[in-house]
């Protein structure tokens, strides 16, 4: 945005004359000894007046080009800063319904473990059969994988988050990712 700032200023001092000094300054003579020799200095100084009165409207339609160029990068900064905005309320969103599905799953799989003891208890009691307790610990079994798949889904929305809010984060070694 600066850039295109001074771009525009740029543009706006082209409107205006110029003026440009050329000089020269010089010594010289036949022996060493003049080119020491101050009487012997050499000037010439020449102003030079620019001005571009009959530029027909070039100066203003650059002027207006280039507030265009930086109307247009505003333009994409908004942009950038609203997708920015978008990837991370999608990753807040995907993360808060990853914590109550883990949460749903977490119970399940105290649920499927209950279960199981109280089966477990049956089968010792003869009140239940053993195909029974194996059905039983195969959801057991099952609800485990899942909340473990929770977990991990988890984790993964939880680095989604850091990432698109830019903050990073440490892995069990310690060492810091961007």
């Amino acid at each position: 945005m600066a850039a295109e700032n001074a771009k525009i200023g740029v543009a706006t001092a082209r409107k205006f004359p110029s003026l440009n000094l050329l000089g020269i300054i010089g010594l010289g003579g036949t022996g060493i000894s003049d080119v020491l020799d101050p009487s012997k200095l050499a000037t010439v100084a020449a102003p030079m007046l620019n001005w571009s009165f009959l530029d027909f409207g070039r100066n203003r339609a650059a002027v207006r080009q280039a507030e265009a160029q930086r109307d247009a990068a505003d333009a994409q900064y908004r942009q950038t800063v609203l997708e920015a905005l978008q990837d991370a309320e999608t990753s807040l969103s995907r993360f808060g319904n990853a914590r109550q599905q883990l949460a749903q799953l977490l119970l399940a799989e105290q649920s499927a473990a209950r279960a199981a003891t109280l089966n477990a208890q049956r089968v010792d009691a003869g009140t239940s059969t053993l195909v029974d307790q194996l059905d039983i610990e195969r959801q057991r079994l099952s609800a485990t994988i899942g909340a473990e798949q929770g977990r991990a889904q988890l984790t993964n929305n939880y680095i989604a988050v850091q990432k698109s809010l830019g903050l990073g984060w440490t892995d069990l070694t310690g060492s810091a990712r961007p």
